[in-house]
């Protein structure tokens, strides 16, 4: 498309392809493989956790309420959540890592969990007070990493471990919130947690396990090389 008989005409090209870039521009990812040795950007609100040799870890036996702890941002609806996870520990009859999403104050969670149960399982859950769950049979060793992870778009779940399709699962008629921030709980044993990656939109770019932290990182680039060549292709 030209622009003719307006001045700046180049410029005002630019802004109008940029407007017309999908939404996606603005979608952030978010990452955490805790080597800063802190909890900054997370909130604790049960349990002793800590950061140990750039690992996020809880050890705590009891398995209802769990050690848990969430992401200091609230999130939109959708995003994609990963992490490595491992147990070096089992405390009770059974253990799990659960990454939690939308999680509020008096515990309702959507929720992708591995477990140390027996064989070892993969469950996908909602709660409280209700409870509806799927699971998959899936082998859980101790001292081994297990990469997680889950795709929430609206009501539908879509979890992986290792790379591997576990199952997905529409939570449509569960009635799940509809809009919060994320996090992760450990319960029956001794958990550690890393590089954690968060993407989607209203995820801010950057934190600790990134190397380069620029709000808005991707339009950026894209302002930047539209400049830089004047007129597209």
């Amino acid at each position: 498309m030209k622009l003719k008989g307006v001045k700046g005409g180049s410029s005002v090209r630019i802004l109008i392809i940029l407007f017309m870039l999908p939404i996606s521009v603005w979608a952030g990812t978010f990452r955490d493989d805790f080597e800063d040795g802190d909890l900054e950007g997370w909130k604790v609100l049960n349990g002793t956790w800590q950061v140990k040799d750039g690992e996020l870890t809880a050890r705590h036996a009891a398995i209802s309420p769990p050690a848990r702890i969430e992401w200091e941002v609230a999130l939109l609806a959708d995003c994609t959540f990963e992490a490595d996870v491992r147990f070096e520990a089992i405390l009770s009859n059974r253990a799990w890592v659960m990454m939690l999403f939308r999680p509020d104050q008096v515990w309702h969670y959507l929720a992708f969990r591995i477990n140390r149960d027996g064989d070892g399982v993969v469950k996908s859950e909602f709660c409280c007070p209700s409870r509806a769950s799927v699971q998959t049979p899936f082998p859980v060793f101790l001292n081994r990493w297990y990469h997680l992870k889950a795709t929430l778009v609206g009501d539908i779940l879509t979890v992986e471990v290792d790379d591997k399709l576990i199952h997905t699962n529409d939570w449509s008629d569960d009635n799940i919130p509809t809009t919060g921030t994320l996090g992760f709980a450990i319960g029956g044993g001794e958990g550690y947690i890393d590089n954690v990656v968060i993407s989607g939109p209203g995820v801010p770019d950057g934190g600790p396990g990134e190397l380069s932290v620029t709000p808005y990182g991707r339009l950026t680039t894209t302002w930047s090389r539209l400049k830089a060549y004047g007129e597209l292709p």
